[in-house]
This record gives structure tokens, sequence and C-alpha cells, in this order.
């Protein structure tokens, strides 16, 4: 009997502690409950505690007085509050996020005549002059000979560059002779006497000085090897070639497919034609070779034409030079007219948003009031407390809130927009005075 007692317990022990766990005791009522709300008293609490149950869209004033008539009698001016306020607070929060993500920062990025981005360094305005020094060079017309008015208007053209631009003299056709036997010696000269660089009088005096009109006119190679000179400075470059030749291709050379191949390369270097007087049979000639480089040609019959046209290209960057700072200005203005407005469309959206709440607040304020909800009845302390809240504290810390961001935020674009323009004056005055 003893045994099957025994037997019996462990029996009972073993099927109890395979049981299932004792499940946990629940969770009181009180535990469940939620953190009472309370209003916020810091403004930036208040634009983040909506939207309310009727705010925005949501509102009706029929529903909201139904929810006014359910809370107890005797209410503080600080429970009012705190039920209208989850009630009908609006939410300002998307708004609130466009202040606090605002950039105010202005950024334009146009090419300057100088081929450099406003914000971006390195890039810069390169000059080749090809000169011709065919036999014929050494004719003379008003002024002087060809050959040294054309050294006289290169080292006035070159003094003129912008300082940060480079420049490279090439000559062709300088040895031999203009006769028959010495074609292939004349046809087969060209070579670089100032290598791309910045100018030095110096230096490019030098360079011109061992120059003497000589043979033939091998323009198209020429051309074809200026296209190496400019490769080498990479793509973003401006790049513009001066031909200055008294004739025609002699050497059997096709300078116009040569210089539209230079104008469509990588390099797109603008092939420009000088022709110094030059005949009205051979100008047909050098003009196609401009058209096809896609620059322009030139006839000078004078040495005041010929330094003119080496003006020109300054008189080019000085007018590109007003017309960048035109233009920079007018895209900064327009930047800033369009980061000023989304502010002042932000400022106008919390303004509406504040005035909407406080007409709807009061509303359920004086319908409390009316209906003897508030602890001390009509118009007694606990309505003063409920009023200065939401009159004298929520909407005007609203308001002074909105238009303090909006006018820092006003005042930094203002701000942005004084020290871009100036920047851009002074880039402006940089460029023109380097070509001083």
């Amino acid at each position: 009997m003893k045994k099957i007692i025994i037997w019996a317990l462990i029996l009972t022990f073993i099927i109890s502690g395979c049981g299932k766990p004792t499940a946990e005791p629940a969770k009181t009522d009180e535990a469940k409950k939620k953190k009472p709300f309370q209003p916020a008293t810091k403004v930036e609490g208040m634009l983040r505690e909506g939207p309310g149950k009727y705010a925005g869209d949501h509102y009706d004033e029929d529903k909201v007085n139904q929810a006014l008539n359910k809370l107890p009698d005797d209410l503080t001016g600080d429970q009012a509050y705190s039920h209208i306020v989850q009630l009908l607070a609006e939410d300002y929060g998307p708004l609130v996020d466009k202040y606090d993500s605002f950039d105010p920062s202005i950024k334009v990025d146009l090419d300057t005549p100088e081929g450099k981005k406003a914000a971006q360094a390195g890039k810069h305005l390169n000059v080749a002059i090809l000169l011709d020094a065919s036999g014929s060079m050494a004719e003379k017309i008003s002024g002087g000979k060809k050959m040294d008015l054309a050294k006289e208007a290169i080292r006035g053209f070159v003094s003129q560059l912008p300082s940060s631009a480079q420049v490279s003299l090439r000559v062709y056709g300088y040895k031999g002779s203009n006769s028959t036997a010495d074609k292939k010696e004349s046809c087969a000269s060209n070579q670089v006497m100032y290598p791309l660089a910045k100018p030095d009088s110096d230096r490019l005096e030098k360079a011109m000085a061992s120059v003497k009109p000589a043979g033939w006119t091998p323009i198209a190679e020429a051309i074809k090897a200026a296209k190496s000179d400019l490769a080498s400075q990479g793509q973003g470059s401006e790049n513009v070639v001066y031909v200055v030749s008294d004739g025609k291709e002699t050497c059997g050379g096709d300078p116009v497919s040569v210089a539209q191949s230079l104008h469509e390369s990588n390099v797109k270097a603008v092939v420009n034609i000088i022709g110094l007087d030059v005949n009205d049979a051979e100008q047909q000639g050098l003009k196609a070779v401009a058209e096809a480089g896609g620059g322009e040609y030139t006839a000078v019959q004078t040495k005041e034409e010929l330094e003119q046209q080496f003006k020109a290209e300054r008189q080019r960057l000085e007018i590109a030079w007003k017309n960048w700072g035109a233009r920079t200005n007018i895209k900064i203005g327009q930047i800033w007219a369009e980061k000023q407005e989304a502010v002042w469309n932000v400022e106008s959206n919390i303004r509406s948003l504040n005035g909407q709440e406080n007409k709807q607040m009061v509303s359920a304020m004086n319908y409390l009031n009316e209906n003897n909800k508030l602890e001390d009845g009509d118009y007694g302390d606990e309505y003063d407390i409920l009023y200065k809240k939401i009159e004298l504290e929520r909407w005007r810390m609203i308001g002074d809130y909105n238009e303090d961001r909006s006018t820092k935020i006003s005042d930094l674009l203002e701000e942005e927009e004084g020290k871009k323009k100036g920047a851009t004056e002074q880039k402006e005055e940089d460029g023109l005075n380097s070509m001083d």
C-alpha cells in the first residue's frame, strides 16, 4: 500500500512538472493607463502637440460642443485648456520643419568669359597665334612691312590679354624661299617659337626676333599642329586660334577640313583668320577656313586695321565680363526672390493656422463659460486663467515665434544675396583689371 502511494505521488509530481508554465499575472488596469496629457508651456512644444481631434479640415463646431458637454463640471482653467488643446491644437509640424530645414545659401554657377565656373578654378583662356612667314610677308603695305606690322600687332594684343590667359606663337613657312626648289623644305617648316604659357614680353620678343619672311604657306599643317599645342590643356578651357596670313594655302594642304576637325574635336577651338592685304580671289578660301573653324575672317589692309582687329578680342572680353556680371546678378536675384517667397509662404501659412486655431479655441472657451463648465461660474478667475493661456500666451507666443523665424531667415537671405553680388562685382572687376 505504501509503495502504491509513493508511486502515485511521483506520478503527480511528474505530470505537474511537465504541464504548461503558470501564466504571468495580467497587468493591472492602472499600469495600462497612459500618462496624462500635459499641454506644452513653451512655444516649441505648442507647435508640436497637434493635431487635435477636430483640428484643420476635421473641425466641426457641433461635434466640438458635444465633446465639451461631456467634460465634467467645475473645470479649472488649466484643465479646460488641456481639453481644448487636445481637441483643437493645429498641426504646425510640417511648417516648422520647413523653417528648420531652410537653406539660405545662394549658389550660381555660370561660366565666366575665361571658361571658368564662378565657384570653380583651373580653367582659362588659351590663345594660339599662327604667323605666316612666307616670302610675301616682306612686302610693304600702308604703315610698313607686313611682317613688322604683324609682330607689332601681336605684341600689343598679347599685352592686353587677361593675366590668367596663356598664349603660344607658332610660325609656318619660315625656311627656304618661295622658289619651287625650296617648296618641300618651306612647307615642312612649322614650329612653335613661344610654347603655350603666361605672356612674357621679353621671351616673346626674343622668339619673334628670329622670324624672317622666307618661303611658302602651309596653313593646314600649322592649324593641325595647333591642335596638339592646345590638346595638352585638357577639356573645359576656352581655346582660340588666330591665323595671320597674307595669302591662301600653297603647300597642297586642306585647311578647311583641318579647321573643321579642330573646331569639332575635344579641344573645341575657334579658328579666326586675319587676312593681311589679301586679294579678292584668295579671300574666299580664307573665309571658308574661318567658317569651318567656327570663327571669323577679317580682311585688313593697313597697320591701323591690323591693330584694331587684335584689339577687338580685348573688347570682346570686356563685354563678356560685363555681361557675365549682369547675368550672374540677375540669377542671384532670381534665387533670392524664390527663396524669400518660400519663407513668406511658410510665415503666412503659420499665421493663418494660428488665427484659425485661436478663433476656434476662443469659441470653445466661451462655450464652456456660457454653459457653466468652469469652476467659479461665468467670467470668474478660472475663465481669466483660461483666457490668458489661449489669448495672451499661446496665440501670441506662436505669432512671435513665427515672425522671429521669418525675420531671421529673411535677414540671412538678404546677407547672402549681398555677399554673392559683392563677390560677383569683385570677380568682374578682377577680370577687367586683368586685361589692363
